[in-house]
Order: C-alpha cells, then structure tokens, then sequence
C-alpha cells in the first residue's frame, strides 16, 4: 500500500514539474503574441497591403523597419499592434476612431505625428515622445496639454478644436514656430508671453478663443513687438 502510495506521489509531481515546464515554454510566447496583436481589422487591413503579406510574422517584421507610416481615413480604433514600430519616424493616423494612445508611447523616433480627428483625451502617452519636431492633434477631445510640456523639441503644434483653456504647458516649448490653439477655450494667453522662444516670424492662431481684455490688450501686442504674428 505504501509502496502504490509512493508512486502515486511521484506522479503527481512528476506531471507536476511538466505543466510548470509546458507554462514557462509557452508565456513568452503567448506575451509576443499580445505584444504584436492585430486586434483592429481595419488596421489589419491596412498592414496585409503595406507589408504586401497576410503573415503576421512579416507583417511585425515590417513594422519594425518602416520609417513612415500613413493609417488616415480608416476608422481604426485599436493601435497596440503599433507599438512595435521603433524605427518610424513620420506616423499619420488623421480621421479615425483612436482614444488610447499608450501603444505608441515608446516610439521615441517619431519626428512627426499626426492625430487630428479622432477621439483622443488623454496625452499622457506622449510625454515621452522626445525627437517630436510635429505634432497635430486638430478635432479631438482634449482639455489638458500638461503633458506636452517635456516635448521641447517641437516647431508645430496644432491643437485647433477641442477644449483647452489652459496653456501653461506651451510656456516651455521654447522652439516652437507654428502654433494653432484656434477653436478652444483659451482666455490667458500669458503663457505665450513667458516663452522666450517665441519671436521674429513664428506664427501663432488664437482664433475664436474667448481671449481675455489683458490678452487682447497687453498680451498680444507685447507678442507682435516681439515679431510674432498673431491672428485672433
């Protein structure tokens, strides 16, 4: 009786010790797959054209050395399988359904980025985007830009129609030269004033913002001594 018992015993462990091995063969895999999952089909779509494969893996194997990307119109909403792109430096992805944004947070060799027309709020994901010499975020719903502030590379910024009303965050972005805040909520533009970048020839919309009496008055014409060129 023992002697069954034993043995039993040494089953047990032994498949035991096989199902921890069968896990440890198949998590890396299972966590490769996740990081490169084509769960939008339009943006599978896309990819099978572009990679000109249907294969996953070539597909991958493509976003990991393209260095410009163009994904506008396509009603995409899911772009985890992006983040795999660490060579692109040009990503448009205009008029689509996108509200994450943390696939791409890495993609730390972005110089331009288009997002205009989507359904995006939260800009945390790109504060880390540190080579961004364009980005346009038009259409989308935004309120809070704090998190462009480490951006300080950037000469365009275009942020017309959403729902900002606070700038501070420009205050630091010292290279800019093309600024589009027209369409928002924008009163205080002191910001502007306070970034000692702005100057001879860089352009700045504040179009159909309600613009305070101070910035209208004082705001904006201490910026046009400067040579900025305001519209508003």
């Amino acid at each position: 009786m023992d002697k069954i018992y034993m043995i039993n015993t040494k089953i047990k462990i032994f498949v035991h010790i096989i199902a921890i091995a069968i896990i440890a063969a198949i998590l890396p895999l299972g966590c490769q797959s996740q990081t490169g999952q084509l769960n939008d089909e339009n943006l599978k779509q896309a990819l099978t054209v572009l990679a000109n494969s249907s294969d996953e893996l070539e597909i991958e194997s493509y976003l990991e050395t393209v260095e410009e990307l163009n994904l506008n119109n396509l009603d995409i909403r899911d772009i985890n399988s992006l983040q795999s792109c660490s060579n692109v430096k040009v990503l448009g992805l205009d008029l689509n359904s996108i509200r994450d944004l943390k696939p791409i947070r890495n993609l730390t060799s972005l110089e331009r980025l288009m997002l205009n027309g989507n359904q995006i709020s939260d800009l945390r994901p790109l504060s880390n985007l540190s080579n961004l010499d364009e980005l346009t975020l038009v259409g989308n719903n935004i309120r809070n830009i704090d998190p462009l502030a480490s951006l300080t590379t950037l000469t365009l910024l275009g942020l017309m129609g959403n729902e900002i009303s606070d700038i501070s965050a420009l205050e630091h972005l010292v290279n800019l030269q093309n600024l589009y805040l027209n369409v928002n909520q924008i009163s205080d533009i002191g910001p502007l004033v306070r970034n000692s970048g702005l100057g001879q020839g860089d352009k700045v919309n504040l179009e159909f913002n309600p613009l305070s009496v101070i910035s209208i008055n004082m705001h904006i014409p201490t910026l046009e001594a400067r040579g900025v060129i305001v519209t508003y």
